[in-house]
């Protein structure tokens, strides 16, 4: 990948350069079928992801048990309200800064009671 586009040179050292960062979600470099409970998109290849979209609970299985978004350019969490059957959310060697939607709905994580 070049580095202008993934900007990772940049990384923090520059605040705008997170705002200038392209928006890839998901569904932009992988097919999701929305029938499958598991998906894994690892980002060693090909585009990163930057945006885990805030709909994305709206395009993948109603029964999604599991995602892994592993190793691409994600800031914040989000999306994941809704995943009532979530039981593993993978987001290994990422950027994220900021936790959404832990609370009210985003399924139960490993260790969380309930």
């Amino acid at each position: 990948l070049p580095l202008d586009w993934t900007r990772m040179n940049e990384c923090d050292a520059d605040a705008s350069a997170k705002d200038n960062m392209p928006i890839y979600h998901p569904w932009d470099v992988t097919a999701i079928d929305p029938t499958e409970t598991y998906l894994a998109v690892v980002g060693t290849h090909g585009q990163k992801i930057t945006r885990m979209g805030s709909d994305l609970s709206k395009r993948v299985s109603p029964q999604l048990t599991e995602l892994i978004l592993r190793s691409h350019l994600i800031r914040t969490m989000e999306g994941i309200a809704g995943m009532e059957h979530l039981e593993h959310l993978e987001l290994y060697d990422n950027m994220v800064d900021e936790l959404r939607e832990l609370d009210g709905g985003g399924g139960k994580g490993k260790g969380e009671g309930g």
